[in-house]
């Protein structure tokens, strides 16, 4: 009954630097009109603790594979990157889920 989704780091496209914590995605929240928004979450001093998110990036989780299914899948009907992210985690929150 949960989607798990990973932190994700930055490296930096031109000098390479490597940023751990919140330059990477550690959670989403979203605006009334569907506009992603990164948020800080709490994952503890080593950042390997979990935490709570409003919304999870479309592709980038694990689920048990009935669960999923339960919920939906993915929706066929779109064709195009987006949308995604809020879809699958509204129809996880509303069968009781958390991310």
């Amino acid at each position: 009954t949960r989607l798990l989704v990973p932190k994700i780091d930055i490296i930096h496209h031109e000098s390479f630097y490597f940023s751990q914590g919140y330059g990477g995605l550690t959670a989403l929240t979203f605006s009334w009109n569907l506009g992603q928004r990164h948020i800080r979450v709490d994952t503890g001093s080593d950042g390997t603790q979990p935490a709570k998110s409003p919304v999870m990036p479309g592709g980038l989780f694990a689920s048990d594979r009935r669960w999923f299914l339960h919920l939906g899948g993915y929706d066929p009907e779109m064709r195009l990157y987006g949308g995604e992210e809020f879809e699958i985690s509204f129809r996880a929150w509303m069968c009781g889920g958390s991310i």
